[in-house]
């Protein structure tokens, strides 16, 4: 990863609240949510409504099974001054919505104000000495702090396709100097060298033991995954090693046939967001190469995104990333590809 200024990141007090000048925390909905936890040990009452006045859920309305409990995760579609409309999944009765005093998840007001990370965090909490699973804030995250509770401080932070928040110990954040690395007009450039691969190549590589004709969008699928994992591994892909991998098969199987990669799978069904294009820099950047899938209608197609050159934070172009298109068996512009389709479907990092 080339960034065009030298920087020397400065350890600064998680605990701080940024200026207006750092980035705006985003608009939160049901398509990007906050996914956490409640800040104490007791349930919290959910309520019809945002007056907090009667109990029972708002979508469905079930008034005997509105309690949350410490130990369900809370997605955070909505907040005010003084409550939450959240969603939880409830054992007995599946999916509910409904409104929650904002206490019940931090003691601070949701903060406007962020900044970049300047190193990767792995002990996340989702409540103080409480280890949150499979969290992790990542060098370049933008993290919105909350409230702080003895050596720990409350965090909203990016997490895949939607945000999390979490808790931090104060000793494990560092912070960049005023922006240096991520000042408007400051770039970044990344380029992997992956060899393209042509589906019709394969036959060539080992006569008499060609692979089967596919569909169109299985084929894609297959050469972009097929790819990613010659760049990851420094093989060479033969007939041979796609079938002992299973790749013939991860069409079929998608996405329970990439365990014997050791990818990460997340499904989106939506259009192309910032934050799933800073996620994409964020791997490509830890020498990944991201499987890309996009539809529209009843068309899907997969491009391999091979590289980036843009600016290092606030709002993302896909014009600026670069992908190789099965398809079209060449380079092209992320945007351009995008464009024949209506909404990001999957993405293995």
């Amino acid at each position: 990863m080339k960034i065009s200024k030298k920087v020397i990141p400065l350890a600064i007090s998680c605990a701080l609240f940024f200026t207006a000048a750092e980035a705006s925390f985003p608009g939160i909905s049901k398509d990007m949510y906050i996914r956490g936890f409640i800040l104490g040990g007791e349930n919290v009452p959910v309520y019809l409504d945002s007056k907090l006045k009667v109990q029972g859920t708002a979508k469905p309305y079930k008034e005997y099974d509105s309690v949350l409990y410490p130990t369900t995760e809370v997605r955070i579609y909505e907040v005010r001054d003084n409550w939450a409309y959240i969603g939880y999944n409830s054992f007995w009765s599946g999916k509910r919505e409904g409104y929650i005093p904002l206490s019940a998840l931090t003691s601070k007001n949701f903060s406007k104000d962020g900044r970049r990370s300047s190193k990767r965090i792995d002990d996340v909490y989702k409540r103080p000495g409480e280890r949150y699973p499979n969290s992790a804030v990542y060098a370049g995250d933008t993290v919105y702090t909350l409230a702080k509770s003895g050596e720990y401080v409350q965090i909203v932070y990016p997490a895949a396709e939607v945000y999390k928040l979490a808790w931090v110990k104060e000793k494990d954040c560092a912070w960049a100097t005023e922006g240096e690395e991520h000042k408007a007009g400051n770039t970044v450039n990344i380029s992997l060298k992956i060899k393209p691969l042509a589906y019709e190549s394969l036959f060539k590589m080992s006569p008499g033991e060609e692979l089967p004709d596919i569909s169109q969008k299985d084929m894609e699928l297959l050469i972009a995954l097929a790819m990613k994992y010659s760049y990851h591994e420094n093989v060479t892909i033969t007939p041979q090693l796609i079938k002992s991998k299973g790749l013939m098969r991860v069409a079929e199987l998608f996405p329970e046939g990439l365990q014997n990669l050791n990818f990460e799978y997340l499904s989106y069904n939506s259009p192309i967001r910032n934050s799933i294009l800073n996620r994409i820099i964020i791997s490509l950047a830890q020498n990944k190469p991201v499987v890309i899938g996009a539809k529209k209608g009843n068309v899907q197609s997969y491009a391999l995104i091979v590289g980036y050159a843009g600016k290092s934070g606030g709002k993302f172009n896909a014009e600026d990333f670069r992908i190789y298109a099965p398809r079209d068996q060449k380079e092209a512009r992320l945007s351009e590809w995008l464009a024949g389709f209506s909404e990001v479907t999957r993405i293995v990092y």
